[in-house]
């Protein structure tokens, strides 16, 4: 399976669960529907990414995916980059 995929059902599963209060993930036959594969295939892909996103902080994918509105165009034209930098050093050193 391609990796926008990949990224594409970590995001339906984030926005699911944020949608949900974390209750619960959506179901495999929906996020079959949501990305045009075989049940099999979303169900494998689902518990996959589940144990991914349980780890610590969401584990490294669910640092990846955001569930927050994109920045505006006059956001990124005015993007701090000492924060970040200061982001990057707590992350990821």
């Amino acid at each position: 399976m391609a990796l926008p995929k990949w990224f594409g059902a970590a995001e339906f599963i984030v926005k699911y669960q944020s949608r949900s209060g974390g209750v619960a993930g959506p179901t495999a036959d929906s996020l079959s529907r949501h990305l045009g594969c075989p049940y099999k295939t979303a169900y494998r892909l689902k518990h996959l990414l589940l144990e991914s996103l349980a780890g610590q902080d969401g584990g490294l994918l669910g640092q990846c995916i955001s569930t927050n509105p994109m920045p505006s165009e006059e956001e990124i034209r005015n993007f701090d980059e000492a924060w970040f930098d200061q982001f990057l050093a707590k992350h990821f050193s």
